[in-house]
């Protein structure tokens, strides 16, 4: 770990980071080392090592051979030869090992031996024996090739700027990564790979040519530029997740910065098997298995999501009344009333965002096993639940108060809010009646509630929707936004709302377009009233 880690510049100890600061903090004389002065380091140490490497390559006897299909580059000790690719099952052939690309710096030895793996397949294939896969791994064992695979290591703090869907606010967020890896290989399926992870940082070593004289090497073959592509997108998966619990919403895009993670080349432990339709791979530190499922995945017609919330629509509505009256026909006859209605609103609301959308194949799915396993004092590997790599840290956000970048504390969905939310909902659907309640002298007594059918009619589905576009939309154009002080006590800021009021509403409605919506709503409302009250 202490070879990925940044040093306090004053007294050389690990130093950790402080997302709230943006700096790296020393635990031990209370130094701060920026990010710029801790990527720097490491920009030293690799360039050190790699003048090392150039010194041992010249005495590293080996051979290399490139594959005449996928063109992948291996390194074997100079007594070994394979006679196909490992990766697509074309020939090899032979070439100078001196032009191969520098090797990265770091390396995680294998803790697991080719027997070893094989048996991790094994007990993987006789827990899953129903799936062909696992039958179709079985019969191929023997194929088990075992690699060091070239990745890219990214540890370091992140910062995103964060939206939700459908609102226009963006938010700024910073974080931690404590260690992902970035496959660097053209031929691999890269949600395989992803799948036998996690690796322990704590087993990173430098790396010595020593490490390749029993084991096989693959080289990085993809572009700096694929890389960075590659980068971008793997941050965005791992710490999309942990932003999203924070905002209470998977509905979510964020945009990582990643100028100022820590990227060192590093070499991991992989066993292998690709044959014909079988692709499968074991964490060689760990051994955690991770195979490709064969069938392929397609995503739904865009009709299907409507369709299935009417029908859910109408049994909740159904059930509700049925619940209260204990009526059949009076249950079928309102839920169905009010299912038509929102499935016209279903169908029309995802139609205009989704029609005409193809159906695509989604990537496909991958089985894993769980846990790891470390070697005992018996020599023999055994089952271990300890988790390997924490979670990403939880994200602190950052807004401008007083004209500086603060460290804020965020809240979205509220009680209060949602209590407010549903105020309103319930006050705008039965204003005909609450305004005859009050006319009435607040007595019940007297009242025609069917009197307000057309208002019920018009805004029975015009609630509903309001709520789940505009509710939704609210939270996130308006959140709770509060400092923190050096007590812990928070404190409220005040932020410009840009809520839509009724008052809003009831201007919108009386601009020149819709002013005869608007007449026509206040008849409506009027004539309601009137009828409520028994006229």
């Amino acid at each position: 770990m202490d070879l990925i880690s940044i040093h306090c510049r004053a007294c050389g100890a690990p130093a950790a980071y402080d997302i709230v600061r943006q700096t790296y903090t020393c635990a031990y004389c209370g130094s701060l080392t920026g990010v710029q002065q801790g990527l720097a380091e490491k920009k030293g140490f690799r360039t050190m090592r790699q003048k090392g490497l150039r010194e041992q390559k010249e005495h590293f006897r080996a051979i290399s051979m490139t594959c005449t299909g996928c063109g992948a580059t291996v390194v074997l000790p100079e007594n070994e030869v394979l006679s196909s690719c490992s990766f697509c099952g074309r020939a090899l052939a032979r070439a100078d090992f001196l032009k191969t690309p520098d090797f990265p710096e770091l390396i995680i030895p294998f803790r697991l031996t080719k027997e070893e793996a094989k048996e991790r397949f094994a007990e993987w294939c006789g827990k899953n024996a129903a799936k062909q896969e696992a039958k179709r791994l079985k019969a191929c064992l023997n194929e088990i090739q075992g690699y060091y695979l070239p990745y890219e290591l990214i540890r370091g703090p992140v910062n995103c700027s964060v939206s939700h869907d459908g609102t226009s606010r963006k938010y700024s967020c910073g974080g931690f990564l404590n260690g992902i890896f970035v496959n660097a290989s053209s031929q691999l399926d890269n949600l395989m790979l992803d799948g036998m992870e996690p690796f322990d940082v704590n087993e990173i070593r430098e790396f010595e040519f020593a490490y390749l004289a029993q084991q096989k090497a693959k080289i990085k073959d993809i572009s700096q530029e694929q890389l960075d592509k590659r980068v971008q997108e793997e941050v965005s998966a791992n710490y999309t997740p942990v932003v999203a619990k924070s905002m209470e919403s998977k509905g979510i895009s964020i945009r990582p910065n990643t100028e100022e993670l820590l990227r060192m080349p590093v070499m991991l432990p992989v066993y292998y098997i690709h044959k014909g339709k079988v692709c499968a791979a074991v964490n060689g530190q760990t051994g955690k298995v991770a195979v490709r499922c064969e069938k392929t995945r397609k995503t739904l017609p865009w009709w299907i999501r409507p369709i299935a919330l009417t029908v859910a629509t109408f049994l909740a509505v159904f059930l509700a009344i049925w619940f209260f009256t204990r009526n059949v026909s009076v249950g079928v006859y309102g839920s169905g009333t009010f299912t038509l209605v929102m499935g016209l609103i279903y169908y029309t609301a995802f139609s205009n965002a989704f029609e005409g959308t193809p159906v695509t194949e989604l990537p496909p799915k991958i089985f894993t096993s769980q846990g790891q396993y470390i070697r005992g004092n018996d020599g023999v590997l055994h089952a271990s639940d300890q988790k390997i790599t924490p979670d990403p840290v939880k994200p602190v956000f950052f807004e401008t108060v007083k004209g500086q970048r603060t460290a804020v504390h965020i809240r979205f969905t509220t009680l209060g809010r949602f209590i407010k939310q549903m105020a309103l909902c319930f006050g705008m659907l039965f204003l005909p009646i609450i305004i005859a309640f009050i006319l009435n002298g607040f007595h019940y007594h007297g009242l025609h509630p069917s009197g307000a059918a057309v208002w019920l009619c018009i805004f029975v589905p015009v609630v509903p929707a309001y709520y789940i576009k505009m509710g939704r939309i609210d939270i996130y154009e308006n959140p709770y936004i509060y400092t923190i002080d050096n007590r812990g006590h928070k404190h409220k800021v005040k932020t410009t709302s840009s809520t839509t009021t009724v008052m809003d509403v009831v201007k919108i409605l009386f601009t020149t377009p819709i002013i005869w919506a608007g007449l026509f709503l206040v008849f409506v409302l009027l004539m309601d009233i009137y009828l409520v009250l028994g006229g």
